[in-house]
């Protein structure tokens, strides 16, 4: 799908959270989307898709004593499932403004290290982070 100017100016409205539309909801998670800018199509070197980066952040406290692992299995779970969520809210407000489906393709899942905040024995603070690439078709 080739998007015309009309549907980048309602993706763009859409994926905007500088005003009036919050990126976190009521449990503290953070979820943005931005453009990610273009990508040859795997056919066509001449075609051009757009991207699209849906990133999950969210601060945690780790507790050693409990594992790391199974927590973070358990963020794997959530951030997955919080970003597919936002990928087909996105999808049906385009569909709803503009009356044409979004198709996508996921590209590439992101996991990112774990950024310490703060470390104590007792008490690991970190952010955790992943992102979602998927190309606009």
């Amino acid at each position: 799908m080739s998007l015309k100017m009309e549907d980048y100016n309602i993706l763009g409205s859409i994926i905007d959270s500088s005003f009036a539309n919050s990126s976190i909801n009521s449990k503290g998670y953070y979820v943005k989307v931005k453009w990610a800018g273009t990508k040859s199509d795997d056919n066509d070197e001449n075609q051009l898709n757009e991207m699209l980066e849906i990133y999950f952040s969210h601060v945690v406290n780790f507790n050693p004593r409990h594992g790391m692992d199974q927590q973070k299995k358990e963020l794997d779970r959530i951030s997955v499932q919080m970003l597919n969520d936002k990928l087909n809210e996105v999808k049906k407000e385009f569909r709803d403004l503009s009356g044409k489906s979004l198709v996508t393709k996921l590209f590439k899942e992101v996991d990112h290290p774990l950024e310490d905040i703060s470390l104590n024995p007792s008490l690991y603070r970190v952010i955790y982070k992943k992102s979602l690439l998927v190309e606009i078709k």
